[in-house]
């Protein structure tokens, strides 16, 4: 199994953390695993010092075209089982570029953090649509 970890966030707290250290504990247990992050975040460097395959996007919004086909062409040289996501903004730019190349890759969204905005109108919908599993923390 290869799973590909997805965390696009800039900050360095409990998310970021938590995801560098389930990425730790599977390599641990002999599972491949990769993380896509911002260039020069906390994780990037973080990870790169704990020896975890990289790869980068920049991204400054939801909606990021060049970030989307960075993500298609990494999809399809990877060959990844499983994409994890603990951010609901990564799925802005997962959702689009599984869509383009029609891939069957499963994608786990775990919520970290609650929200208050009601996220039922077409954009939304699409975007969670794709979602194979996804957990709430509580």
């Amino acid at each position: 199994m290869k799973i590909l970890y997805s965390c696009l966030s800039k900050s360095w707290g409990g998310m970021e953390m938590y995801t560098l250290t389930s990425v730790k504990q599977l390599l641990a247990r002999n599972v491949e695993v990769e993380i896509l992050c911002l260039k020069d975040s906390t994780l990037y460097n973080e990870a790169r010092n704990a020896g975890v395959k990289v790869h980068t996007i920049k991204s400054d919004s939801y909606f990021n075209l060049p970030g989307i086909l960075r993500i298609i062409s990494l999809l399809r040289n990877g060959i990844f089982n499983l994409i994890h996501t603990q951010a609901s903004r990564d799925l802005w730019q997962l959702v689009p570029a599984l869509k383009l190349i029609n891939s069957k890759i499963s994608l786990v969204f775990t919520k970290q953090v609650g929200s208050f905005i009601i996220k039922k109108d077409f954009l939304h919908k699409f975007i969670y649509s794709r979602v194979s599993v996804a957990f709430a923390i509580s």
